[in-house]
């Protein structure tokens, strides 16, 4: 309605300045000039044609009216989306935001720069959110660690309690408690296997036990004065290409106790003497070094000085000084 208001009386402003220029008003003369009838009859024709295409007054007074009842209508509508609002913004968050830093309270930055701040947030819980030593939660609240800067600690004072990072922080805290879960799970079922694996072993130590191939005795280091074992007590050589096999001794009988005396030329035999070391030769390996070349003399040094026909330079041997070569004798 504003608009038509406008282009109405933008329309009729020029035939309308003509009128008043060109019609005698009392105590204003004027003067008379060719060609101003003419004028006067087209300015009345063009306002006679704004009248006939632009709204009477009656249909823009009911065109008013009708706008109004719409007024009304929205202002009824909003006031209850606003009373909704407020409600949404006072309601208490499901994790409430717990300042890590004593400062003065959070202003609201200008309503043109809103959306770039929450931007700010949003990147950075999307970078760091998943970090446990950065965003920590306690319950049914969620504080920032003391190392995380100031302005990240405005921006969750700000819009922390904002239905978007609700949502955001609500996901990050189930999240966790699932991987806590699986992890917990993860740890049981390898502790287990480990419980599982060393009765296992426990049984099969056991049945070694039982079976006598599990005892194995260390006898103590023999004394170095006892006397080699002589070549009548060695094994027979073991068949070429078996390592060979050390016979099994019986244990050695217990020790009496300290008060029986023995005669001090008898020597106490402790321990069976240890089995020869039988050394295996590889016949191919013999064979490769029977065929073995024995090295040729070596090389004797060369003489040193020049051959004896070549005359060695001796300080007597100076070159002569060259001759200055004359102006032009390159040419």
């Amino acid at each position: 309605m504003d608009v038509a208001d406008v282009v109405v009386a933008a329309s009729r402003s020029r035939a309308e300045a003509v009128i008043t220029t060109l019609e005698p008003e009392p105590g204003r003369r004027t003067k008379p000039r060719a060609g101003d009838h003419t004028l006067l009859e087209a300015a009345h024709a063009h306002l006679d044609w704004v009248a006939q295409h632009s709204p009477s007054d009656d249909e823009r007074a009911a065109e008013r009216q009708r706008v109004a009842r719409i007024e009304v209508k929205v202002g009824a509508a909003w006031d209850e989306v606003a009373a909704a609002i407020a409600r949404e913004k006072h309601r208490n968050p499901a994790i409430t935001y717990v300042p890590t830093q004593a400062a003065s309270p959070a202003t609201m930055p200008h309503p043109d720069y809103q959306e770039r701040v929450r931007g700010r947030l949003r990147q950075w819980l999307t970078r760091h959110g998943r970090d446990e030593g950065r965003l920590i939660f306690e319950g049914d609240a969620v504080r920032i660690a003391s190392s995380v800067p100031k302005s990240i600690d405005r921006l969750m004072r700000l819009f922390a309690g904002e239905e978007e990072f609700q949502n955001w922080l609500v996901r990050e805290r189930e999240r966790r408690a699932d991987q806590a879960a699986a992890d917990a799970k993860r740890q049981r079922v390898k502790q287990a296997a480990l419980q599982r694996a060393e009765a296992a072993r426990r049984e099969q130590q056991a049945a070694k036990a039982e079976a006598g191939d599990g005892v194995r005795t260390i006898w103590p280091p023999e004394d170095h004065a006892r006397s080699q074992p002589v070549a009548a007590d060695m094994p027979a050589a073991q068949p070429a290409g078996r390592p060979p096999v050390p016979e099994r001794t019986s244990p050695p009988e217990a020790v009496p106790p300290a008060s029986v005396d023995y005669p001090a030329t008898q020597p106490v035999n402790r321990r069976p003497p240890d089995p020869p070391v039988v050394t295996r030769v590889d016949p191919q390996r013999e064979k490769e070094g029977e065929r073995q070349v024995p090295p040729g003399p070596a090389p004797r040094g060369r003489p040193k000085g020049p051959p004896p026909h070549i005359r060695s330079k001796g300080p007597d041997d100076i070159a002569p000084p060259q001759r200055p070569m004359d102006r032009g004798s390159e040419r």
